[in-house]
């Protein structure tokens, strides 16, 4: 049993380090980060989010929309909801 539950925490494991891999690179790449029908429906949701009002970050992190503040995740929401960003 001991050994079923070590294989099943590995692969855990592994797949969130090649989840926070993927962030990482769609944060350094933006949609260079997409290849073939991935890019082109990228393009497509992108435009769909826009037509309804949704800003998206194209390459970054949220906090690139106000680099002023000096704190990051849910923090930096807060701040940002405070001035009306």
């Amino acid at each position: 049993m001991g050994d079923l539950y070590t294989r099943a925490a590995m692969a855990s494991n592994a797949s969130e380090e090649s989840v926070k891999a993927s962030w990482a690179l769609a944060k350094s790449q933006g949609m260079d980060a997409f290849q073939g029908n991935a890019h082109l429906e990228c393009q497509a949701l992108l435009t769909l989010l826009r037509e309804v009002g949704v800003h998206v970050i194209l390459t970054g992190e949220t906090e690139d929309f106000d680099k002023l503040q000096n704190v990051k995740g849910a923090p930096w929401v807060s701040k940002a909801l405070k001035k009306n960003l």
